[in-house]
């Protein structure tokens, strides 16, 4: 069993490693779009911001692209602490960590310059939170949330509803409990 184990372990950090490299590959040899470089020479919003964050220090697509990467891999890192959560099994933890980093919408936004990679880590940060009863950081992440993307109107509504729902889920609970 600690053998299996073990294997199984190399193998998923084989596949990280593998991973980490493959996208800094795709990074390295995609060259700048259209909507990229609107974003990088003429904007002035928080992307603009973040795309020259490194500006000048590799002297290739690095330069601009190395936040969205950072974030893309944190995202795997808090996707697998999430994962571990939820799931009991770390062989479960492992494997929809895997299919989450395979996702064509996960890989995309950690090579290109979009929000994507800043929503999805404060999302999952706020999950986390949640799941570990953190009030402050939950707090924290949706207060950024709101002022990072104009979209994320959308989260705060869904998260209402969720709320709604679980306020008369217990609701029932209680007059269930009262009228024992």
């Amino acid at each position: 069993m600690l053998k299996e184990s073990n294997i199984r372990d190399k193998l998923f950090f084989l596949f990280v490693v593998v991973y980490i490299l493959s996208i800094l590959n795709i990074i390295l040899t995609l060259p700048i779009g259209s909507n990229e470089a609107k974003i990088f020479y003429s904007e002035s919003g928080i992307l603009y911001q973040i795309s020259h964050i490194f500006y000048g220090a590799f002297n290739n697509n690095l330069d601009f692209r190395l936040p969205f990467f950072i974030f893309g891999i944190l995202n795997m890192y808090l996707f697998f602490i999430l994962s571990k959560i939820y799931l009991n099994d770390i062989k479960k933890s492992m494997f929809a960590t895997t299919i989450f980093t395979l996702l064509p919408g996960i890989i995309t936004s950690s090579v290109i310059i979009n929000i994507a990679p800043f929503v999805i880590t404060l999302v999952l940060i706020f999950i986390i939170s949640y799941s570990k009863g953190w009030k402050i950081l939950e707090i924290l992440s949706m207060i950024a949330l709101l002022l990072i993307h104009d979209a994320s109107v959308i989260f705060f509504i869904s998260l209402s509803i969720y709320f709604a729902f679980e306020r008369d889920r217990l609701c029932l609970h209680y007059r269930y409990f009262l009228q024992l």
